[in-house]
């Protein structure tokens, strides 16, 4: 399965990657890792995860505050820190 990224998903791991890495030397290593065992659920389990909106499934990293499956694509449309204001959230 492919895994597609949009251009304002790439921006927002890049900003959340440089504020996990400010907050702890290889944070953001490790954020990165989580995203990337999350696609390998959403890869073999799509079905588990819920769809807010007709063709996007949602996954919530569970140490991290983050889809969309189109057949044998995978896209990140965006990175939401769970933290932030939910009136910003994409």
């Amino acid at each position: 399965m492919k895994i597609q990224y949009t251009e304002r998903a790439a921006s927002d791991i890049k900003i959340a990657f440089d504020w996990y890495e400010q907050q702890k030397i290889d944070l953001g290593i490790i954020f990165l890792n989580s995203i990337e065992d999350s696609l390998h659920k959403i890869q073999d389990y799509p079905e588990v995860y819920p769809k807010p909106h007709k063709n996007f499934h949602r996954c919530i990293l569970s140490r991290f505050p983050f889809s969309s499956i189109e057949d044998n694509l995978i896209i990140i449309h965006s990175i939401f820190n769970n933290r932030q204001n939910p009136e910003n959230k994409p």
